[in-house]
């Protein structure tokens, strides 16, 4: 939870650029509420962000939230699928090919189609080049939705994931000539 210093500075920086901004006690709580874990450096970097930038009135603890998590996670605009497959292109350009540097996310999309000697290999570059695109930017929505999530929220999803552990996965069904796992979708993945 922030510090009630950071809390105050916080309230005062809005309430100085937004001139009918107040404060409730009820709201207090709310932000303090949401706002736990993030550091207070990244909040307050946040708030400032935020009054610099933004003309919405008034600012909402979600973008005061969002803009601090990204803050926090060093950087502000995620990599994209395309300047991620351009690090992937560096790396198959090196005569040892190796793909150390290229960060996790990177790394589990390149992995999805096949790995770099795969696509030194590969008849089908510019289909690879769209599975890891895609790989990659489902990868970082994924782990900017776990990195968003409030602490109550991710508790509440936690027991609700165990209490449908027991519940049977999937469902095969045969309908006409087709076989569809139901509960299974689309999993590319």
């Amino acid at each position: 939870m922030p510090t009630e210093k950071t809390m105050a500075q916080i309230i005062a920086i809005f309430s100085e650029e937004f001139a009918k901004f107040k404060m409730t006690e009820h709201r207090r709580n709310l932000w303090q509420m949401m706002t736990d874990g993030i550091p207070d450096d990244a909040l307050l970097a946040a708030a400032y962000k935020i009054v610099a930038e933004n003309d919405t009135w008034p600012p909402t603890i979600g973008m005061l939230r969002t803009t601090a998590l990204a803050l926090a996670s060093g950087r502000l605009t995620p990599i994209t699928g395309i300047e991620a497959w351009e690090r992937v292109l560096e790396v198959m350009g090196r005569p040892d090919g190796k793909a150390r540097e290229l960060g996790q996310r990177t790394q589990r999309a390149l992995d999805i189609v096949g790995g770099i000697y795969s696509l030194r290999s590969s008849d089908h570059f510019q289909s690879d080049r769209a599975r890891f695109i895609e790989a990659f930017d489902i990868f970082a929505k994924r782990e900017d939705e776990e990195r968003n999530l409030l602490p109550v929220v991710r508790d509440f999803l936690c027991r609700a994931a165990d209490t449908t552990a027991a519940l049977p996965r999937h469902e095969t069904v045969q309908l006409g000539d087709a076989v569809t796992n139901l509960g299974e979708g689309l999993n590319r993945a």
